[in-house]
């Protein structure tokens, strides 16, 4: 059986168009409902059919396949019930104009920041993707210029599939990490498919069997947020129970009877579920009793400018404005400032020691937010803090507590030019960014990551650092690697460093760059840091046959 995204890319929610396959008829959009939501979430999503409800209850729960991970105290997940309830309610009570235009794009928004820190690593993977066949892709560039025709007769080439992949490459490396820019390169792959009909085997000819497999699935899985908003959408407005539609963390109750269970693999037995389900679900009934009324988007929304407020975030520019409304949708829902964000660094998350300290730095911005009378002048002041580098000055002026007797080493983070910050920041926020492997480039240099050649190597010298922050203070370790002695400082605050990691231990010293969150001396370290194995790989998607077909 193909995979699942190969499947899903024929099928359209964004038209009115009824899905069919082969002569089995229709396609469930039900079915398709609850199968998408599960795969968006890692987890087992069902719907209880109820004779003669007036409503549809969806329950989310940790699936079997993941049991390592505890969904209970993922807040991730808890926000996004709560958000997605709401959103799917919006949509299916707006009327046409204005109203359903904004009940949609806050649903959008509530996907989009959910999906965030699984996109980044998407578009990174992407990237390393096009470096790992430049020979491949270069030649593809060459072709479509014109500098290697086949013959005097005029190239084979599909030249309406190549601008796009070029264009895709482009957005690739372009990538800055934003959230307009997750936004621009999601619907981009999504629009690919319905471009290009075919795209599988077109991308086998044109590119070759191991290139076109890896391209074509990290395109799929980029385009998969906005296929499920579409598919939100379709269930949303075509069942009237959706107006009142119910979305719950946990097991419905064993009286129900189950209409979509998925996925088959991973089902569930009363007798064989995991401890971390049994505790997960010994806490459901008092959250999703107290579940809150607001999505992220009518968080934020009080603090935009009329212009900006029916944008979503993703759209919001310039970019100190999406850091914005990601640090108050996220402090206002009581939710942790995603670690791998610009808001998280930018806002100054990365000098706290611990978790207690960034509760207590989210409280700081809370009061702070919560004790003006505009939001929309809060709002353009921060902003205009952001990039003018006087954030401090504002928080001084407006703030509810002494800035530099509560959080000192937050005010001389936020004091520094950007330009001046030690790296040890970005440090910091890559070992708490527990999705990420990929280093930014000034860690490379500065910390030795350029030295990883897989990704055990990157995970095991995170985790190194992170004993090392455990016990010693960050600007002990920024200031050995100032010096070069990584390696002898280490040794002096662990006792042992294991020799297979000792290796890692050095830097670019003595760089005078070295340290600083700049762009000095980094030119090396742009390129992705992983390259894949370019053996032959196996026929993912079962297309050879096809391939050879469409190629004559």
């Amino acid at each position: 059986m193909a995979p699942i995204h190969v499947q899903d890319e024929l099928i359209d929610d964004s038209s009115s168009e009824i899905p069919v396959i082969g002569l089995k008829g229709s396609l469930s959009l039900k079915d398709r409902f609850i199968s998408r939501l599960g795969r968006l979430l890692n987890a087992e999503v069902v719907a209880p059919e109820v004779e003669g409800s007036q409503t549809v209850s969806i329950y989310v729960m940790p699936s079997a396949c993941f049991v390592k991970r505890d969904t209970v105290y993922d807040k991730r997940v808890r926000g996004f019930v709560n958000d997605i309830q709401r959103a799917l309610r919006d949509v299916a009570n707006a009327t046409d104009g204005p109203p359903m235009d904004q009940a949609l794009q806050d649903q959008w928004d509530v996907v989009l920041l959910y999906v965030a820190q699984n996109t980044d690593e998407t578009i990174k993977k992407l990237y390393q993707i096009f470096e790992d066949y430049n020979n491949k892709f270069g030649a593809l560039v060459s072709q479509m210029l014109g500098l290697d025709d086949i013959d005097e007769s005029g190239s084979l080439l599909d030249t309406e599939l190549g601008d796009l992949v070029i264009q895709l490459h482009q957005l690739a490396q372009g990538y800055g990490g934003s959230i307009k820019e997750q936004n621009d390169l999601i619907e981009f792959a999504w629009k690919l498919p319905h471009c290009c009909p075919a795209l599988a085997v077109r991308l086998r000819c044109l590119l070759g069997r191991t290139f076109s497999n890896e391209l074509y699935g990290l395109t799929c899985q980029l385009g998969q947020p906005l296929r499920m908003h579409h598919t939100m959408i379709r269930a949303a407005t075509t069942f009237e129970i959706f107006r009142t539609v119910k979305v719950y963390l946990g097991s419905p109750r064993p009286h129900c009877r189950l209409a979509v269970n998925l996925p088959a693999k991973c089902s569930l037995t009363k007798q064989h579920q995991p401890q971390s389900l049994q505790r997960y679900q010994s806490t459901l009934s008092t959250f999703n009793q107290a579940q809150p009324t607001r999505t992220f988007a009518d968080i934020i929304r009080p603090y935009l400018a009329e212009e900006d407020s029916r944008l979503g975030i993703a759209r919001l520019q310039p970019a100190q404005k999406q850091a914005v409304a990601l640090l108050i949708g996220s402090i206002l829902s009581d939710v942790p400032v995603p670690a791998g964000s610009e808001a998280y660094y930018q806002f100054g998350f990365v000098t706290c020691r611990n978790d207690f300290d960034e509760r207590k730095l989210s409280c700081y911005y809370q009061k702070f937010l919560e004790s003006t009378l505009d939001p929309t002048v809060v709002f353009k002041s921060v902003v205009k803090a952001l990039e003018f580098g006087t954030l401090t000055g504002l928080l001084r002026n407006k703030g509810h507590q002494d800035l530099e007797m509560s959080f000192p080493s937050l005010q001389k983070f936020l004091n520094n030019p950007l330009e001046e910050r030690p790296s040890i920041h970005r440090l910091v926020q890559f070992i708490r960014n527990k999705s990420s492997d990929e280093p930014v480039p000034c860690l490379r240099r500065d910390y030795g990551f350029r030295f990883c050649t897989q990704r055990e190597h990157v995970t095991a010298l995170k985790a190194l650092y992170s004993m090392i922050l455990d016990r010693a203070e960050a600007v002990k370790l920024h200031d050995a690697c100032r010096s070069g002695w990584l390696r002898e400082f280490a040794v002096e605050v662990l006792g042992h460093v294991d020799p297979t990691m000792r290796r890692f231990l050095q830097n670019d010293y003595p760089h005078p760059a070295i340290g600083f969150d700049n762009s000095t001396g980094i030119e090396n370290y742009m390129k992705p840091l992983f390259k894949r194995n370019l053996g032959a790989d196996p026929d993912l998607f079962g297309l050879d046959h096809l391939s050879a077909r469409y190629s004559h």
